[in-house]
């Protein structure tokens, strides 16, 4: 009697063990499988997207070479040539290809801009001026995107009232370096002032 117990006791701990691993097995396959199949597709769109980007600013690069778009170069670092850090060329010496300054297509610069900033940004025609009086520049918080030109010219404000003019120099995605019209930077007391395109 005590035999056929063991028997029965062993083939049950035998189905309990095949239940759980039905159950795994259940498991897996419709909770688990479906989720990693889904992060694998996402995955696969990502990288999708980003071979067509990369693949669109080829496009882009290829076309301004061939096209003379125009360019902007970057404006300087305020390094003298005198200031050269070891390993670089020494003044006056021919720049090898990879230290000539990048060359920035504003068309392409806009559109980028435009997917990042939304078209809220493209619509503002109000913004800041700073004056760092370290470097003596003069930076709005307007751009390209806001159809900023080298050469426009905007109204300066000092609260409501009108106080003069600034005029671009550089004109990068949502930034701008201006510089005023006809005064000088002395004249410019304060550190901000609203700036408006018209």
């Amino acid at each position: 009697m005590g035999h056929i117990n063991i028997k029965k006791i062993a083939l049950g701990v035998i189905l309990i063990i095949l239940s759980g691993i039905s159950l795994l097995a259940a498991f897996y396959s419709l909770e688990v499988k479906p989720g990693l199949v889904a992060k694998e597709q996402a995955t696969l769109k990502k990288l999708k997207a980003s071979e067509a980007q990369i693949r669109r600013r080829v496009k882009d690069i290829q076309k301004t070479k061939t096209e003379g778009l125009p360019t902007v170069t970057m404006p300087p670092t305020g390094i003298s040539k005198a200031e050269t850090p070891k390993g670089e060329a020494p003044v006056g010496a021919p720049l090898k290809e990879e230290d000539k300054e990048p060359v920035i297509s504003l068309k392409t610069l806009a559109e980028e801009a435009e997917d990042v900033y939304g078209p809220e940004e493209t619509r503002r025609q109000e913004g800041l001026l700073w004056v760092d009086r370290k470097s003596s520049k003069l930076i709005i918080t307007l751009g390209a995107m806001n159809g900023l030109l080298p050469g426009k010219q905007l109204t300066l404000y000092d609260g409501d009232k009108e106080i003069g003019q600034v005029a671009v120099d550089l004109a990068l995605d949502v930034v701008s370096f201006v510089h005023p019209i006809p005064q000088s930077l002395e004249l410019l007391q304060n550190n901000y002032y609203r700036v408006v395109a018209e």
